[in-house]
């Protein structure tokens, strides 16, 4: 075979001397390349104008954006006082009877206005409450919830009563004090640590069953205790009317 010659004059690359089919095939290859060709060349150039986007800044990464939406966060807030249990003073305010005692012995005895035994103790009670009144914080207490401030107040009057009364619908107090029966005592040392809980003394010895004098004085003895720092009388159940009968 005779080596092909081009003739660039008449044609780019034309050879001057080849079969049919190659002249069609290479022409088609050539026609395809200078059609192709422009594009490419504005394909170079336009890569060329792009600018890299920057590395990004590794000090920035954990940075929290100021666009995206903060996260909300659920408070612990303390509860409100009216959603706790408490007791209250006679003009419907909250009471805290460990808070009013200044430092000192706390002793809550808990009564009832139609409770037989716990209006048989009212002199004793009384007496006790003038004793003690300026060594201790002494307090009636009230664990009715029918009962209202003014008969309660009524009830003080009837029985000579000259200590402060707290009601206590909700037993806030009842369930500090362990107290099962009205009249039952509770005494607390200065640290409001619950030093006894029981009955007044021994003078009932069941229902309906009483002793010419009681032989035994708990309260009293608990409330030296308290004041005195020594081992209180252990706790004792009362005899009365029970407070759970006022659920």
């Amino acid at each position: 075979m005779e080596p092909l010659t081009y003739n660039i004059l008449e044609f780019p690359f034309a050879p001057m001397r080849r079969p049919r089919h190659w002249s069609i095939t290479l022409s088609r290859l050539l026609i395809r390349a200078i059609t192709l060709f422009p594009a490419c060349l504005l394909a170079i150039s336009s890569d060329s104008n792009v600018k890299p986007e920057p590395a990004p800044d590794a000090s920035k990464q954990d940075a929290p954006s100021q666009c995206h939406p903060a996260t909300p966060v659920l408070l612990a807030l303390p509860s409100s006082p009216a959603a706790q249990k408490t007791a209250l003073h006679l003009d419907g305010t909250p009471a805290d009877p460990f808070l009013a005692a200044s430092g000192k012995p706390v002793v809550l005895i808990f009564v009832r206005t139609d409770c037989p035994i716990s209006n048989r103790y009212a002199p004793l009670i009384q007496r006790i409450s003038s004793q003690y009144g300026v060594k201790v914080a002494l307090w009636l207490v009230y664990p009715s919830k029918k009962s209202s401030a003014e008969e309660i107040r009524q009830h003080e009057r009837d029985y000579g009563y000259k200590l402060p009364a707290l009601r206590d619908p909700q037993h806030a107090l009842v369930t500090r004090a362990h107290v099962q029966v009205t009249p039952e005592a509770a005494v607390f040392d200065a640290n409001h640590r619950l030093l006894y809980h029981g009955r007044i003394d021994d003078l009932y010895q069941d229902f309906g069953r009483a002793r010419a004098a009681a032989t035994t004085h708990e309260l009293d003895d608990a409330i030296q205790a308290a004041l005195s720092g020594k081992t209180p009388p252990p706790s004792t159940p009362g005899v009365g009317c029970y407070i759970a009968d006022l659920e």
